[in-house]
């Protein structure tokens, strides 16, 4: 009996979704045909990264520090903390007292926001207010501000945020999504293929309506909608 989660035991592997892909366009034995395939699976999960999905969302909780000094002025604290995960755009953030619990919100500014509204950083606090990330594709750094500085009310901040969806290049790997993202994904690369092969023209209009269909329905039941910090990560 498969593992009950993640729930990814109905999704294609590589290998399969190629197969499937290239029936469509009569190449199932031969290598090109497979290889186009796969570059149309990865450009679909490409574009299902345009948004931020719940099944992608990461919890990571991070210990602050406001005990580092820098030598000269005293107690400073350390206001950026690196991510564990890949950082595509913030949910929310909860300040959690020694006992784990929520007590607060932080809230998200864009980078750009944070320049002008915060332009003056050098002081600390025991709470942090704000938080941001710059570059963050490259860095995957979050910064607070203020920047803890102790005896600090609550030590911990909860970052939920969204990731990406993952490309899978092994031949043995498959997607962490649901199942009907998974059908999703697999309708539109079909489009992308067909719409490779120019002799099929009509059959792409087609193929690509079916496909966005099946994306709107799981936006519906898949897509973060409305989060009051759901800006762009970097501004």
């Amino acid at each position: 009996m498969p593992p009950l989660y993640p729930e990814i035991f109905q999704n294609r592997t590589r290998t399969t979704a190629c197969a499937e892909l290239a029936e469509y366009v009569g190449g199932v034995t031969r290598t090109d045909a497979l290889a186009r395939a796969g570059l149309c699976w990865d450009a679909a999960v490409r574009e299902f990264n345009s948004v931020a999905w719940r099944f992608n969302i990461k919890v990571q909780e991070i210990t602050l520090d406001g005990t580092t000094v820098d030598g000269v002025t005293g107690v400073i604290g350390v206001p950026d903390y690196q991510l564990t995960d890949k950082f595509r755009s913030p949910v929310r953030c909860q300040m959690l007292d020694a006992q784990k619990l929520s007590r607060t919100l932080v809230q998200w500014f864009t980078y750009n926001e944070w320049l002008v509204f915060r332009r003056n950083q050098l002081t600390g606090g025991p709470i942090p207010l704000r938080y941001t990330a710059r570059n963050v594709h490259e860095t995957g750094i979050v910064t607070f501000d203020p920047r803890p500085v102790g005896p600090l009310t609550y030590p911990t901040a909860r970052i939920i945020y969204a990731s990406w969806i993952d490309l899978q290049p092994t031949a043995g790997s498959t997607l962490a999504v649901p199942p009907d993202v998974d059908e999703a994904i697999f309708q539109l690369a079909t489009a992308k293929l067909i719409a490779k092969n120019k002799r099929f023209g009509g059959e792409a209009e087609l193929a690509f309506k079916v496909a966005h269909e099946m994306r709107m329905a799981v936006e519906r039941n898949h897509r973060i909608y409305g989060e009051i910090t759901q800006w762009g990560a970097n501004g």
